[in-house]
């Protein structure tokens, strides 16, 4: 009975820490909708609940496997040099995501300039996370130990999970930039629209002025130059 209570109290111990890790992270990608800065944040935040050194965070190309560098923190924020553009498959094979959070030696890294580098800078250990919403894959985070550690399955459940809490926070970045995109050509279409009227307006009462300017010479000079010089002023405009 003793046992079992201890078990128990271990599983409850262990899964008020997931929640709280849930929690955390779910405070600090739901600060903004800037991409770069819910990347920076979760990986700052996802380092310091695994205690690991280093990490980068990389967004996908939508319809592509280029991934592109958003985020560094830890170790390789200060001295240890990162790819900026990785494929995705010099870190990962084929259908590999799929099972979620991967924890692997260096070593076990596809050959690749990836592997070269982090081979180079002596680590020893990465832990790669897909960042994923509605099974869509729109990023990849990579956290690397100096010195081997054991992730039990759990943890690796757990760190599958704050992927899709942290694609979800990416999705709704991507469409809110999205809305401000539209928003933007609304605008520009509305003024664009604004100016052609404009001018139409313009050149219709230029068109009039010209039609009667010569009537008004013939009647009064004066008076037809200056309409001559209002004529000119609005075609400038």
């Amino acid at each position: 009975l003793q046992d079992l209570y201890a078990h128990l109290e271990n599983r409850v111990e262990a899964r008020t820490r997931e929640l709280q890790a849930m929690n955390d992270i779910a405070g600090v990608v739901s600060r903004s909708l800037d991409l770069n800065e819910i990347l920076s944040a979760a990986l700052s935040k996802l380092l310091e609940l695994t205690t690991l050194e280093a990490g980068t965070a990389y967004r996908l190309h939508p319809g592509g496997d280029q991934l592109t560098l958003m985020a560094r923190q830890g170790i390789a924020d200060r001295s240890v040099p990162v790819l900026e553009e990785i494929n995705l498959y010099d870190l990962v094979a084929p259908g590999e995501l799929a099972q979620g959070a991967l924890v692997r030696s260096v070593e076990d890294l596809p050959e690749g300039p990836l592997r070269r580098l982090v081979l180079r800078e002596k680590w020893q250990q990465i832990v790669t996370m897909p960042l994923v919403s509605k099974d869509e894959l729109l990023g990849v985070m990579n956290l690397r130990a100096l010195y081997p550690r054991a992730v039990e399955e759990d943890e690796r459940d757990l760190l599958s999970s704050i992927g899709r809490q942290i694609g979800v926070a990416m999705e709704n970045a991507r469409l809110y930039e999205e809305a401000g995109r539209l928003a933007v050509a609304a605008e520009r279409n509305r003024l664009a629209q604004d100016l052609h009227d404009s001018v139409t307006q313009s050149l219709f009462t230029a068109s009039i002025l010209a039609g009667v300017i010569p009537m008004i010479l013939e009647e009064d000079p004066e008076d037809g130059k200056r309409q001559l010089q209002k004529l000119a002023q609005l075609i400038r405009g």
